[in-house]
């Protein structure tokens, strides 16, 4: 079977990876959480989707996150490792920090800014 690109759902594919997908909104409000986001940080997507990206960042970390996030949101780069000048931290529901490498780009849709972490 010979799939079209046409019929493929791509959120179908993003779904089922075993990596962590998280796309959020340029307010950083997460907009999407795969099955391997969920293993990752141990919540289950209806428990995190609407609400702030801050939420799987140690505190320590979420002013410099943001700080860099605003940054890259108005620069012209589209896609950069978030690891490239520091290393980063994410933060299960338990509570757990764990180092992490991760990647970002950005995703323009009409006006609005959608980010892929």
């Amino acid at each position: 079977m010979t799939l079209i690109a046409s019929n493929v759902n791509l959120t179908d594919i993003l779904g089922v990876l075993v990596d962590a997908v998280i796309a959020f909104d340029q307010d950083q409000r997460i907009l999407y959480f795969n099955q391997g986001a969920e293993q990752l940080f141990g919540y289950r997507a209806p428990e995190v989707v609407e609400r702030n990206l801050d939420m799987l960042i140690p505190p320590r970390f979420v002013a410099v996150h943001r700080e860099h996030f605003r940054a890259f949101l108005h620069a012209s780069e589209a896609s950069r490792p978030m690891s490239k000048r520091r290393p980063i931290y994410g933060l299960t529901k338990s509570g757990r920090e764990f180092p992490a490498e991760a990647a970002i780009a950005k995703i323009q849709q009409g006006e609005d800014a959608l980010l892929d972490q």
